[in-house]
């Protein structure tokens, strides 16, 4: 189902009053629900929760697959403290391009802790905002042996990791939105020299609110990232555009982070993210145009053909002095497209050359 669809629904939510052993096929689904009704009874609270059964049912399976022998390590929009609970509300869906409930991770660790009568313990991060993380362990060992584990995962937690990156990289890209030029409308009741003063003011806003990050700060994002394509590609377009004016020291750096994102990415997920072609681009911009080549050839291998990216290898061959390939992929763009101008405009260039070089 496509996000467009999912942004078009609405939800309706009906309740009704439970009743003690709601759950008696399933005891542990029925301790937790008591835990939260004791909970919120002692403390004079109104509660809101899921009770997350789909996810409890799968750790119960692994376990079993597992011989006793689990750790799941987790990661998404989550409650992860009971008092992100409190409160009535109706349950929150999350639609980042599919449609689910924010999965209650203070549920699982309940369960990881109290409800199995075997050797195990949860951690999670630590804040509230955010991506949260979860560590569930199920071990027929002693937990002492896991003292390990604790350390390095509450020593993370307190150190720049995943979770502080996701909110790094999101907030660079809040911040770089261009301004909200309807909240800068020029009053009606505004004197003509003020309307022209502040006019001039809104101008100038608009103009120096720059949609996309320095080119070292966008590196220096992918580079936290651990070169994660999806990050380059969410900042594509500040490499892409400011990548030919780098230093030669930079644009050394930039090749060594195109080729580590290549070696990273794996065209599965999201088939609109072409992140080949967009490091070829990177590739033109700084003259290395035979890893371009590579890379347009990778793009064309899982996305298909495109008038562009026969255009841009075109011009890539011409640069490393193949006229006949170059010339073969400005005869191709123009069949998938007759009337683009500049495969038109670099494929009478490259005759010409050609015939240059005869006479």
């Amino acid at each position: 189902v496509s996000f467009k669809t999912i942004s078009h629904l609405s939800w309706e939510w009906k309740y009704k009053k439970t009743k003690a052993n709601q759950f008696k096929h399933d005891a542990d689904i029925d301790k937790l629900l008591g835990y939260y009704k004791d909970y919120f009874s002692e403390n004079q609270l109104d509660g809101s929760f899921l009770i997350p059964t789909d996810a409890i049912n799968a750790i119960r399976k692994l376990e079993s697959f597992s011989a006793g022998k689990l750790i799941v390590i987790t990661g998404d929009k989550a409650f992860n403290a009971i008092d992100e609970l409190v409160g009535l509300r109706d349950p929150i869906i999350a639609i980042p391009g599919s449609c689910s409930f924010i999965v209650n991770l203070h549920a699982i660790g309940l369960y990881t802790q109290f409800m199995s009568e075997k050797n195990t313990f949860a951690l999670s991060s630590p804040y509230l905002e955010e991506f949260k993380c979860g560590c569930f362990v199920f071990t027929p060992n002693l937990i002492s042996s896991f003292e390990e584990l604790r350390l390095q995962w509450e020593d993370g937690m307190k150190h720049f990791g995943a979770t502080e990156f996701s909110s790094l990289q999101r907030a660079v890209k809040e911040e770089l939105r261009a301004p909200d030029t309807e909240s800068l409308k020029i009053p009606p009741t505004t004197t003509p020299e003020m309307a022209n003063e502040a006019d001039q003011i809104i101008s100038s806003t608009v103009i120096s609110a720059s949609p996309t990050p320095s080119l070292r700060l966008a590196l220096t994002l992918v580079r936290l990232s651990e070169y994660d394509p999806e990050v380059f590609y969410k900042f594509r377009r500040a490499v892409v555009d400011k990548c030919p004016y780098a230093s030669n020291r930079m644009q050394h750096d930039i090749r060594v982070d195109a080729q580590r994102i290549g070696e990273n990415y794996y065209p599965l997920a999201n088939k609109k993210a072409d992140v080949a072609f967009e490091l070829g681009r990177v590739m033109m911009g700084i003259k290395e145009f035979a890893l371009a080549i590579n890379f347009f050839q990778d793009s064309q291998k899982n996305f298909g053909e495109h008038h562009i990216n026969w255009y841009n290898m075109g011009i890539c061959y011409r640069y490393v002095d193949k006229m006949e390939k170059a010339l073969n992929c400005f005869d191709r763009s123009l069949e998938l497209q007759p009337q683009y101008l500049e495969a038109i405009r670099w494929k009478t260039m490259v005759e010409n050359e050609l015939n240059a070089n005869d006479m």
